[in-house]
């Protein structure tokens, strides 16, 4: 790969489990171990991931860094403050659209990208490039997530409980709740919360579990449906637009409108009375089959290919 300067990954200060930390973090380990000068950028230097391991190299703005003309800043697209504050630097600087959600949320009525000098941009899922380019004329070319459908697999013998996580508030609670109310048949079917976990622990939950919730929306590619089904759970619930072109309703997953609560509930009936009766190892089968699409070569592929492209045509 051209050797260009380096290739700087902004990253919020969140210390909780978040899927497009993960993503960050995983382009710049991608990059260094193929050669390339790449690091990852916190705002605070009391600040550490706990969560996963990494090797990627570490850059402060607590320590005001020189940004050169040679290097290329990649920011997340909740850092609208960072493109701002950014917006004399020497430096190249792309967005990286993670959430299609959170492009407007964190800026102010009337600004977009290209306003902050930003006609660069990464899209995590088909639905962000298409919302990038609708809102803001920018194509911006789509890298997305991997699994490890190693660390992501089935277990021997699957136990019939309903995985979820506890994000975006109420939503899981009312749909489980709403279940246990409609559907006192299976009453005896666990829940399991899987809360602030560890990468690995999270693993270990959804190997042995048979359903997985999908409560959340709005959502990019959204990552722990895709782990569950590289584990083999039958996934039921909202694809939250960015989730949708791999989950596909009555072949690998169960897809109710997003926040239709009663959708989610016959998705679950359905997934618990076939799992019961056996019936729904085509759609365990051609989740995993669909998750194997989205592995970890298979994003690595993607983000030399993106970055070869790019650095071959920059001065």
């Amino acid at each position: 790969m051209p050797n260009k300067g380096r290739i700087i990954y902004a990253c919020p200060d969140n210390p909780n489990p978040s899927g497009g930390v993960r993503r960050l973090y995983r382009h710049v380990e991608i990059l260094t171990r193929n050669g390339v000068e790449a690091y990852v950028m916190h705002q605070s230097r009391a600040f550490a991931i706990t969560w996963f391991e990494t090797d990627a190299k570490i850059l402060y703005l607590d320590d005001r860094p020189e940004f050169l003309p040679t290097d290329t800043i990649v920011i997340s697209e909740v850092m609208t403050r960072l493109m701002i504050d950014l917006r004399s630097s020497v430096a190249k600087r792309i967005v990286y659209a993670l959430n299609w959600a959170n492009i407007f949320k964190y800026m102010p009525i009337g600004i977009n990208w290209p306003k902050l000098g930003i006609t660069e941009a990464i899209a995590g899922s088909q639905y962000e490039r298409h919302f990038i380019l609708e809102s803001m004329g920018i194509d911006a070319p789509v890298i997305a997530s991997g699994t490890d459908s190693t660390l992501f697999s089935p277990a021997p013998e699957k136990h019939l409980q309903i995985a979820y996580m506890p994000r975006k508030e109420w939503l899981a609670p009312a749909i489980l709740g709403t279940f246990r109310s409609m559907c006192p048949e299976h009453c005896m079917v666990p829940f399991v919360e899987i809360g602030s976990a560890s990468h690995k622990e999270v693993a270990k939950y959804l190997t042995k579990a048979a359903i997985f919730l999908s409560a959340t929306f709005p959502e990019g590619l959204a990552r722990p449906p895709l782990e569950a089904m590289a584990s083999g759970c039958i996934v039921v619930g909202f694809n939250g637009r960015g989730a949708a072109e791999y989950m596909k309703h009555g072949y690998n997953c169960y897809v109710a409108e997003d926040g239709d609560i009663l959708g989610a509930v016959h998705g679950l009936k359905r997934a618990v009375e076939e799992i019961q009766t056996g019936a729904a190892q085509p759609m365990a089968a051609a989740a995993r089959a669909t998750a194997l699409q989205y592995d970890l070569a298979t994003e690595e592929k993607r983000v030399l290919s993106y970055w070869e492209r790019r650095l071959s045509l920059v001065g």
